[in-house]
């Protein structure tokens, strides 16, 4: 799908589309995190970081209490090696009431990485609480 370096008129026309698709599920549900993650990744495919990056800000403002958002955008900034960036998005999107466990384990390995015990076992501790927490509601 890929014609030197371009993407071929079909690729482009699928995500056209996909971006279309996201755009109206948003409208009708703009809390609908997953398709702010859809959006993103289709512009980023397009090599769109600044409607990427838009568009999980938006997110972040339509649906502050979910993770999701916020570890796309670390991801975004990692791939622009903006380390302290995208750790300050992964640090916020582990503050919501139920981040995403991934995120925490992210978060433990790159501080262990860094030795900062004490924020190494900050991530490590919120981890096991909500693996409680899981578990118990299981």
């Amino acid at each position: 799908a890929i014609v030197f370096g371009r993407l071929s008129a079909n690729v482009r026309s699928l995500i056209d589309s996909s971006i279309n698709e996201f755009k109206t599920q948003l409208r009708i549900n703009p809390k609908y995190v997953t398709a702010y993650s859809g959006l993103s990744q289709a512009y980023q495919s397009k090599n769109d970081t600044v409607s990427a990056i838009n568009t999980l800000l938006s997110g972040i403002k339509n649906v502050p209490d979910m993770s999701l958002p916020y570890m796309e955008l670390a991801k975004i900034y990692m791939n622009k090696k903006d380390t302290t960036l995208a750790i300050s998005y992964d640090e916020k999107g582990a503050e919501v009431p139920n981040p995403y466990p991934p995120l925490l384990l992210i978060l433990q390995s790159y501080y262990h990485s860094k030795n900062d015990t004490p924020k190494e076992n900050y991530y490590s501790n919120k981890l096991n609480a909500l693996s409680k927490k899981i578990t118990q509601a299981n």
